[in-house]
């Protein structure tokens, strides 16, 4: 969990407000399923819609079901690939993740063409 940005569990009172049509969906996914069904999830919403909470919140809950997650955001992880490729380490980097039964990459920010 040394990736993680805070070490906080939720708990049911502090978790963000989730519109009630969204309640199902948001159960669903603290049954950790969509990992042993290999199944990709995307949160988005505005800024300061919790998506970065969620995907902690998901990641320590599957840490503490005995899941392996790697944490790690979107800019950082480019940074990483670029270092890879430079060394010719490609192979190795994409092996990195066979290693993890979870990957969270955070802060997505879609840039201008």
């Amino acid at each position: 969990m040394r990736n993680f940005r805070t070490k906080n569990i939720w708990r049911t009172s502090t978790k963000p407000n989730i519109p009630e049509e969204f309640t199902p969906e948001f159960e669903e996914l603290e049954t950790l399923e969509f990992i042993s069904k290999n199944e990709n999830i995307i949160l988005i919403g505005t800024s300061s819609a919790s998506k970065t909470n969620l995907a902690i919140e998901l990641g320590i809950a599957a840490c503490m079901a005995g899941e392996s997650v790697y944490f790690a955001t979107v800019s950082n992880l480019m940074i990483e690939l670029k270092e890879a490729m430079s060394n010719m380490q490609i192979t190795h980097f994409r092996q990195k993740f066979e290693r993890y039964s979870l990957v969270i990459l955070d802060e997505l920010v879609p840039y201008p063409p």
